[in-house]
């Protein structure tokens, strides 16, 4: 297990020495918020490691299982991938996805068997811890306004990266942005072999997955994190198919900056309602451009790019043409799905509405700093 125990020892130093000033300064709440994270934290990764060991045991055949043609959403955050990402998720013949409850509690084929024995337990007693659970679900930061989560809910697997503390989201607990830069662009500027450490293990999670299902699907994937990574999806990955979501930056960027500020506040105990804004604008900046930039050099046939507004307004078609182009199949059971998404899709308005001006952020600076992505897509400046 290649945990990076020096990332993580960096940031709890910053946390206890250089908080002063920064969101995460130690406050009552922030102090709390800590002391119950690190052994939550503590349980949930020795449970997660002992299952991985377990799994090389017990379970070693899972080292061979196929990944063929894994399909990866990616796109800036708030780009429509989850909206994708749980539409085709619904496509139960063609794909296995990852949930919530797994990423969580069990990312070991090992952990898995033991929650499902332990669900036909409760299920012969009832099902009442199992209704307790999502009642309580429905009570905790889980129900997040701009992001639905759920135990039971398709959910991005980079978090399984925690297992090995290798990952942009320490950020989201240790706020501080430049301890985990590279992250950002991770192609670029991670090691070369630490960069094969990471895909290796996320690779062998995504077996361990497939392996416990005992499923010989596609695996559906969904991460705005992995836009700085499509050269290592393509090395890891050969056959894999890249879905790229691309948003009006006029729109994607406040809704980036509300939405992390909202996860930010979660741990920490920040003075200012929008944090670290130039970071994004810098995160955002390459994560629209480096997965075209990398397309360029792939196979026409390995990648789709999709306009938020043309999936908004008609996904039924949009997933069609995914489909076609990457020839899987459309079931008669998928169609109907689709003509209810489009049904829906003609009634839905975002209840989210985001000032520039009260962040503190230009039009004028937007504009300038996305001008190829305004000159590409034909994105609407006014």
């Amino acid at each position: 297990m290649n945990f990076n125990f020096r990332l993580f020892v960096r940031q709890i130093g910053y946390s206890l020495t250089r908080s002063k000033g920064t969101p995460a300064r130690l406050t009552p709440k922030r102090v709390a918020i800590l002391l119950f994270f690190f052994p939550v934290f503590t349980i949930l990764k020795l449970s997660s490691w002992l299952g991985f060991a377990w799994d090389d045991i017990f379970y070693k055949k899972y080292q061979q299982q196929k990944l063929a043609q894994p399909v990866f959403i990616i796109g800036n955050p708030r780009s429509g991938t989850t909206y994708l990402h749980r539409l085709m998720a619904k496509d139960e013949i063609n794909f296995s996805y990852i949930r919530m409850w797994e990423v969580i509690f069990a990312p070991s084929v090992s952990q898995r068997k033991f929650l499902w024995f332990f669900k036909k337990i409760d299920d012969a007693l009832g099902g009442k811890f199992q209704g307790w659970l999502l009642n309580q679900e429905k009570k905790t930061w889980l129900s997040n306004p701009m992001h639905k989560i759920g135990l039971l809910e398709p959910e991005e697997d980079e978090s399984i990266l925690f297992n090995i503390w290798e990952t942009i989201f320490t950020t989201v607990v240790f706020p501080h942005p430049d301890l985990v830069r590279k992250y950002a662009y991770f192609d670029k500027q991670m090691p070369l072999f630490r960069r094969r450490k990471i895909m290796q293990f996320y690779r062998s999670c995504l077996r361990r997955h497939l392996f416990a299902r005992n499923s010989d699907k596609k695996f559906l994937s969904k991460n705005p994190t992995f836009c700085p990574k499509v050269g290592s999806l393509y090395e890891f990955f050969p056959d894999a198919k890249i879905i790229y979501l691309v948003r009006n930056p006029l729109e994607t960027i406040p809704s980036i900056i509300s939405w992390m500020s909202y996860e930010w506040k979660q741990f920490s105990d920040p003075l200012e309602n929008y944090l670290f804004q130039d970071y994004l604008l810098e995160l955002a900046k390459e994560w629209y451009e480096y997965p075209l930039e990398r397309f360029s050099q792939a196979p026409a046939d390995s990648y789709a790019i999709i306009r938020y507004d043309d999936l908004m307004q008609n996904p039924g078609q949009i997933v069609t043409d995914i489909y076609k182009k990457f020839a899987f199949e459309l079931t008669p059971e998928f169609e109907k799905t689709l003509n209810e998404a489009n049904q829906r899709a003609a009634c839905y308005k975002s209840k989210h509405n985001y000032s520039l001006r009260k962040m503190g952020l230009s039009k004028k600076r937007i504009l300038k700093t996305f001008d190829f992505v305004f000159k590409r897509f034909g994105f609407n400046t006014r």
